[in-house]
């Protein structure tokens, strides 16, 4: 497995070559002091491979998009996601999905304080970093929330080194079409 640094050299060659406006947007590494803000809010630390990605790019620059219309967040509009979510939460007690029935993720909320949204599309759905497993589960892990509660929740990754390999992985294989708006769209389901 590529270590995080290697995945995101496979990444930008391969951004830069395809889907140049994704590539232009990739942001600068993302501040020590935005890092311990966001781990004070979320009242734990973020995995060290998370923090590793963050500080090679600090997410997408305005709605950009990286894979599958799927925008990369920055520090301060996944922060801004999760403080909606935990809002939304409390105001609602709304329960879990009911479509998810695996005991890797926990499923009796909507939203946990526990969840760092790291991707986002435009209807509102999430790539999400479980930072509170369920008890099948791993701290790191990575799946797909759904804003509207209809899909699966499922973990596609066991951790963002193992979700970024896999996407340099099918980036350089060339697994992908380019969308009508020149976008990466995966052949293979990474989220």
């Amino acid at each position: 497995m590529r270590r995080v640094t290697s995945s995101w050299q496979v990444i930008e060659n391969v951004l830069q070559e395809n889907a140049h406006s994704a590539y232009q947007a990739l942001r600068p590494p993302v501040t020590d002091h935005k890092i311990r803000q966001f781990e004070k809010l979320l009242g734990q630390k973020l995995p060290p491979d998370f923090v590793t990605s963050l500080r090679v790019h600090d997410g997408m620059r305005g709605t950009a998009e990286l894979i599958n219309y799927l925008s990369l967040l920055p520090v301060s509009r996944s922060r801004s996601w999760w403080q909606v979510q935990c809002r939304v939460q409390e105001m609602g007690e709304f329960g879990g999905n009911r479509y998810t029935r695996t005991r890797k993720i926990k499923n009796d909320a909507r939203w946990r304080p526990g969840w760092v949204p790291v991707m986002a599309d435009a209807g509102g759905n999430l790539l999400v970093l479980d930072l509170d497993p369920g008890p099948a589960g791993r701290r790191g892990q990575l799946f797909p929330w759904y804003n509207n509660g209809e899909g699966v929740m499922r973990v596609i990754a066991e951790s963002f080194t193992a979700w970024l390999d896999a996407l340099a992985e099918e980036l350089i294989h060339r697994r992908f079409t380019l969308d009508e708006f020149g976008g990466i769209q995966l052949r293979k389901r990474l989220v």
